[in-house]
């Protein structure tokens, strides 16, 4: 008797999720509703283990498409504060190269644009310590190359097609005789 093996390499997949996402209330809640909405799609023929696996594939994918959408809106956010703090300082500028101004009206005025933009720095430095803090923890994790996806690549609400896909490509990972 020949044993034959067929080996198939696969990516580590997700070692752990990142926590920190479940933090905020209103981001469980839209979990909680979406993992609801995913295990409504099982069938109650399924068995334990199969039920499991769906379960965690759209626990995974799930929380990785929120911590993404955080990550999305504090990068917009850095955007728009940048954006301002650029049109400050163009300000600051215009001010300074108009001659029709008096010099202590120009200096009042720039004085209060070097505060705004103090102020929007400030702002800045606190949307980047944010967005490092969410990134610290690495999630872009290597999903299976025929398996689990991120439900941001133009599908909507595909994760049984992911999961049976999985599921499959496990299947052929077996020994065979």
């Amino acid at each position: 008797m020949k044993l034959k093996k067929k080996t198939k390499q696969s990516g580590p997949g997700i070692v752990k999720l990142n926590t920190k996402t479940l933090e905020v209330p209103k981001v469980v809640s839209e979990i909680e509703t979406e993992v609801k909405q995913m295990m409504e799609q099982t069938d109650k023929f399924w068995s334990p283990h199969t039920w499991l696996e769906f379960l965690k594939v759209a626990i995974r994918s799930i929380v990785s498409a929120k911590t993404s959408k955080i990550r999305r809106g504090i990068r917009e956010e850095i955007g728009e504060c940048e954006d301002e703090i650029n049109q400050l300082e163009n300000l600051n500028i215009k001010i300074l190269t108009d001659q029709s101004q008096d010099n202590s009206f120009k200096q009042l005025r720039t004085e209060k644009v070097s505060s705004a933009t103090l102020s929007l720095n400030a702002k800045l430095e606190n949307h980047w310590k944010k967005l490092s803090d969410t990134t610290s923890f690495v999630t872009k994790a290597k999903w299976f190359e025929y398996g689990e996806r991120t439900p941001y690549n133009g599908r909507q609400n595909s994760y049984s097609k992911d999961f049976w896909s999985l599921t499959n490509n496990l299947q052929h990972a077996v020994l065979r005789l």
